[in-house]
């Protein structure tokens, strides 16, 4: 984590996530990975992961690489702080169609409509709604999210070149 005169900035790795009071530019580089941003706009707290699996094997503990832990993780952190999760501005980013596993009966099911799959279905669970996205395609994406102000920047990465960035959903 680096100070950047007025925010601090931090660059996510997979199987992480951030969450933070301070002003904060997160910087983030998804394939088929997710992340997910949380900002309370009143009081300027955010929150980011970088997810890479749907689904936590069962029995280990908390594994942020996992988006089925890492959003109840990232809602209990502004529970801590009196945030009422229906106050939460919500954003997912991510899930390009990068690679795909076999699944049954022999089709190509891809990593990155499985990761989205799973946080629409915990965001469905949690009683939360999506205030914006930009998923899916046969792209990568670069992200920035500036927690204090909620806003998120994304770039869409592609074989052809990059796409000028642009700001998601205010």
């Amino acid at each position: 984590m680096t100070w950047g005169g007025e925010e601090w900035e931090v660059l996510l790795g997979i199987g992480e996530y951030h969450a933070t009071t301070r002003p904060t530019q997160v910087r983030t580089l998804l394939g088929s990975c997710i992340s997910l941003t949380m900002h309370h706009p009143g009081r300027g707290f955010g929150a980011i992961c970088h997810a890479s699996l749907p689904v936590s094997p069962r029995g280990q503990g908390v594994d942020y690489r996992c988006v089925d832990q890492v959003i109840p993780t990232m809602l209990h952190w502004f529970a801590r702080h009196k945030i009422p999760r229906a106050e939460l501005v919500i954003k997912l980013f991510g899930g390009g169609e990068m690679y795909g596993l076999r699944g049954e009966p022999r089709v190509l099911i891809s990593v990155g409509r499985q990761n989205l799959a799973m946080a629409r279905k915990v965001l469905r669970e949690e009683g939360l709604s999506l205030a914006a996205s930009d998923v899916g395609g046969p792209w990568g994406r670069s992200l920035v999210f500036h927690t204090a102000s909620g806003q998120v920047w994304v770039r869409r990465n592609s074989s052809r070149g990059q796409v000028s960035p642009s700001p998601v959903g205010g």
